[in-house]
Formats: C-alpha cells, structure tokens, sequence
C-alpha cells in the first residue's frame, strides 16, 4: 500500500546567516498500513519510527513544526528508477517520493517541491521560508 500523503520535514540549520543555507537536513513522514512511519537517513545510519496512535504522530508533527519547516506532498506520479547515488538525506527522500529531481542540497529539494510539485507548506509563518524577501516561496498554510 503506498501512502495517500507525505509530509516532507526540512530540518533548520543551527546558525543560520542570511547567505548560508537554510536546511542542513531533510526526512519523510507517511501514512502506510494504518501507522504513520518517519524515515530519516543521516550521518549515523537509517532510523526508522513508526506512530501508531494519532496522538503520537499529532506530538511529532507539533514537535516538528516549532523545528523545522514541514510541507505536505501528495503523491507523485512520477516513476521511480534504480537508487541515486551518492545516498544522501536529499537522495534517500527523492527515492522514497519517487521524485525525479537534480536537487542536491535540502533548500533546493524545498524550492523544487514548493514551486514545481504542489507541495503545501504547513507551518505558520508570514515570512518566506527562504529568510529573503525577494524570493518567492510557498504560501503558508495552517496545519490540518
């Protein structure tokens, strides 16, 4: 069963400098076989969570909304070929989307969802997620 929704987590970098990059890591969140599943491939290894009861996921996701910028992605359409290297946070969430994307870095994974992919951007924020003024970034909605 593939999921209905993906909920695409851009984790914030720690110092942040207007000309750095925003996101200094990127993980999934879905709905698969009635448990919610988080899949995060960083540095240390695959880490894999599964919530089985709403509350769990609801605290995750709040969790995750004060952090991190979360955006909502359907599910593409697109068809997935054999595994990109090098694997990578960027690499390992393209995969498991079934996104075919030259994003390297997590900003332009953001920008690449957001701009080409109708990706909803949920947290509550009236800047651009972007921190520049003059880029044009997704539209913030409230989460549901």
């Amino acid at each position: 069963m593939k999921p209905v929704v993906w909920h695409v987590i851009f984790h914030r970098r720690e110092k942040h400098q207007w000309w750095a990059r925003r996101y200094g890591h990127v993980s999934v969140v879905g709905f698969v076989n009635e448990t919610w599943m988080h899949l995060d491939l960083n540095r240390s290894g695959f880490i894999a969570e599964a919530f089985f009861s709403y509350d769990e996921r609801q605290e995750f996701l709040s969790k995750c909304l004060c952090y991190s910028d979360v955006v909502r992605v359907p599910v593409l359409s697109e068809s997935r070929s054999h595994f990109m290297r090098p694997m990578t946070c960027v690499s390992f969430v393209k995969q498991v989307l079934g996104l075919r994307s030259r994003a390297l870095l997590p900003d332009q994974l953001f920008d690449t969802l957001t701009q080409n992919h109708g990706a909803e951007w949920l947290n509550e924020q009236t800047e651009s997620p972007r921190g520049n003024s003059g880029t044009k970034g997704a539209t913030p909605k409230g989460a549901s």
